[in-house]
């Protein structure tokens, strides 16, 4: 299972300092921590989920956004692999953005024939066994790979839909994906897996499945927006 250091958030910045640290800054980097920052909660809240299903023993509830035969030691993998290259990623913009230093946007390459993606990269279907990368294997994708490239494999693999954030911070999430050479389209299997697995729950117990709630739709109220703007903004 993960390591409980792995999976506890981090400590909020409190509110005191959150305006000097928002100067300090740039812009760029405050953008993609703001994302960077909901996902690593996301990504823990996930790899408590994946724990507490393996224990009672049905892993549906964690499982949705996945494949439906992935088996547990690949989802903890998972979870941990994105959650690891969220860190990774956030400690690395702090530290650059204490050099004063922003980054900048990347324009996407295609790396496939007729302008597509590559398709191991783009597809749910990994080329290999899932395994954790090293901490040495994560640092040299940071260095080497485009930011908006590492936050879209991030997102699959937590498996995160738009239907876990609010409006606000699913675009936010969209837009750090396109600025810095990412693809959205490694957010669309998760998405898929969630409607296959809710039309598939109606279909077996259709008088005790939970409404279909569509992935597609980001959550939250224009007020709920305004509050996790408030409590989550870029640290």
């Amino acid at each position: 299972m993960l390591d409980a250091a792995i999976l506890s958030e981090p400590a909020p910045t409190p509110d005191t300092d959150r305006a000097a640290i928002r100067k300090a800054v740039p812009a760029g980097i405050a953008q993609v921590l703001y994302v960077v920052r909901f996902l690593i909660s996301f990504a823990c809240h996930m790899g408590r989920l994946a724990e507490e299903c393996a224990m009672r023993g049905d892993l549906r509830p964690a499982t949705k956004p996945f494949p439906k035969t992935i088996e547990i030691e690949a989802l903890i993998i998972r979870i941990a692999r994105g959650l690891k290259r969220a860190l990774a990623l956030r400690d690395m913009l702090q530290q650059r953005a204490a050099t004063g230093c922003d980054i900048e946007p990347v324009q996407r390459r295609p790396s496939g024939p007729g302008g597509r993606s590559s398709p191991d990269r783009e597809t749910d279907k990994p080329p290999h066994v899932e395994r954790l990368p090293s901490a040495a294997e994560i640092a040299a994708e940071l260095e080497h790979r485009p930011i908006g490239a590492i936050v879209a494999d991030i997102c699959h693999d937590i498996g995160i839909v738009p239907s876990d954030l609010t409006r606000e911070q699913w675009h936010a999430l969209q837009a750090v994906i396109s600025t810095y050479g990412g693809s959205q389209a490694k957010l669309w299997p998760a998405m898929k897996h969630t409607i296959e697995a809710q039309m598939e729950a109606v279909m077996l117990d259709p008088e005790h499945a939970p409404e279909p709630h569509l992935p597609l739709i980001p959550r939250g109220s224009p007020a709920d927006r305004r509050g996790v703007s408030q409590a989550t903004g870029p640290p």
